[in-house]
């Protein structure tokens, strides 16, 4: 979930099906049901060429006044798969300046991106206010996106840092420093 590009108060929501086996589009869909605010929406789907990656956008979520609730149920019987599970997701209010995930990537090379509700201070000396294990890597400002370029990180749990003092485009504070365990380098076997 983050910030959906020029359009203030509105966020976008993304994910991935991955199936082992390939699968039809069709009952892809039907293993996801979606309501926000306790109403049913449609995804966008795009599905891989392979048949397996299944990709859904959930665009203009409109932040309203109150925090609102996406929630996700999904079913794997359309494609014969026992799983089955329920995730709620938190959208923050037009006022709440909050961190809203964090993705790990490893490949081409190890970046961490940490999504927020609006755009960060592109402005802002981010010096000292990130950091990982306890070290401070380079970072990057994309709208509402930071970027942290990790090295010379071992494997296992690590602890990322956000502080509070991390600012939005327009000045808003975090509020209390966000911590979260995150693997940066899987360990082979």
């Amino acid at each position: 979930l983050n910030a959906q590009e020029n359009e203030p108060g509105k966020m976008q929501f993304t994910g991935e099906l991955r199936t082992t086996d390939t699968a039809d589009l069709d009952a892809i869909k039907k293993m996801l049901k979606v309501t926000l605010n306790g109403k049913p929406v449609e995804l966008d789907w795009v599905q891989g060429a392979d048949r397996q990656s299944n990709a859904f956008t959930l665009s203009n979520i409109e932040r309203q006044k109150e925090a609102g609730v996406l929630h996700l149920e999904w079913d794997g019987s359309p494609i014969k798969s026992p799983d089955k599970g329920a995730r709620d997701i938190p959208i923050p209010a037009l006022s709440d300046f909050i961190v809203t995930g964090v993705e790990v990537e490893r490949e081409p090379s190890l970046s961490v991106t940490v999504n927020f509700s609006n755009p960060v201070n592109p402005s802002q000396n981010l010096q000292g206010l990130v950091g990982i294990a306890g070290k401070h890597f380079p970072v990057k400002v994309e709208g509402s996106q930071l970027k942290i370029f990790p090295s010379g990180v071992g494997a296992g749990p690590q602890e990322l840092l956000v502080s509070s003092d991390v600012q939005s485009q327009e000045r808003q504070r975090l509020g209390s420093d966000y911590r979260q365990p995150i693997v940066l380098v899987i360990e082979k076997p």
